[in-house]
């Protein structure tokens, strides 16, 4: 029998980039179990191949929707995201949440952002999205220099 423990607060505690996902469990070789930390927006995107689930564990976090639908999670929260739906997610703060998708997710980002630019990740099925992130905040430091 192969049983795995994750200490969620322990494993939250120690991520310190902005936005990172650490896969903590796999369920049937089928539906990745992830914890999830951001600090920053993450940019428009989707998921063509995959459903999303999203349990807030510490913190809120704001999820944006096409035609300004948007839904405030709170500790406890949940939200179902059907594949294919264009979103953003925002924290308010620090925010730790479980994200629960298939195996082999994709993640797609759209040309509609912060910034009104387009936002490509080099590995859709990457972790993290470091690379996304990278450009992401020097887009921030950009926009907070010039103005």
């Amino acid at each position: 029998m192969d049983i795995s423990f994750s200490p969620l607060d322990k494993i939250s505690s120690e991520i310190k980039e902005h936005h990172k996902h650490v896969k903590i469990a796999e369920l049937n070789r089928k539906y990745h179990v992830k914890i999830a930390v951001n600090d920053v927006p993450f940019g428009w995107h989707n998921h063509p191949n995959s459903d999303e689930i999203l349990i807030v564990l510490e913190g809120k976090i704001r999820v944006k929707f096409e035609d300004d639908i948007a839904h405030t999670l709170d500790v406890h929260d949940s939200l179902y995201i059907p594949k294919g739906t264009s979103h953003q997610t925002i924290p308010i703060g620090r925010a730790v949440n479980l994200v629960i998708e298939d195996i082999d997710t994709e993640t797609v980002f759209e040309e509609k952002s912060l910034f009104g630019g387009a936002f490509f990740s080099p590995n859709p099925k990457c972790d993290s999205h470091s690379s996304f992130f990278t450009v992401f905040i020097l887009l921030e430091r950009k926009k907070e220099r010039d103005g």
